[in-house]
């Protein structure tokens, strides 16, 4: 078991599903919206592809600020930091349920 689920794979697929969701919630209707692969691509580039649940939740300001570069660049809209935050906190929520919250403010 990893975090709960049957495999690792399965486990990233969950949260990158989950953080996927919760940035395609609040982007422009008329943008494209994200699949799961830009979302693995930006947590393992900042997390690695081993990454595991308190990876995530013990995230740093650095690689929130990374995150958000990242999405600001693919989204082509400034993506701030309390945001980032939300979509990672709604990505552990889905996948997890209990989780501990990261929050970081400018």
């Amino acid at each position: 078991m990893i975090d709960g689920f049957g495999n690792h794979q399965d486990m990233v697929n969950s949260v990158c599903d989950g953080f996927t969701n919760s940035i395609n919630d609040i982007i422009d209707k008329n943008a494209e919206l994200l699949c799961n692969q830009d979302g693995y691509e930006i947590l393992t580039s900042v997390f690695n592809q081993r990454f595991r649940k308190h990876d995530i939740e013990n995230a740093n300001i650095k690689q929130i600020i990374s995150i958000a570069n990242e999405l600001s660049e693919l989204l082509e809209n400034n993506i701030n930091i309390e945001q980032v935050c939300h979509f990672i906190n709604s990505a552990l929520q889905q996948s997890f349920g209990e989780f501990k919250a990261i929050k970081f403010t400018r």
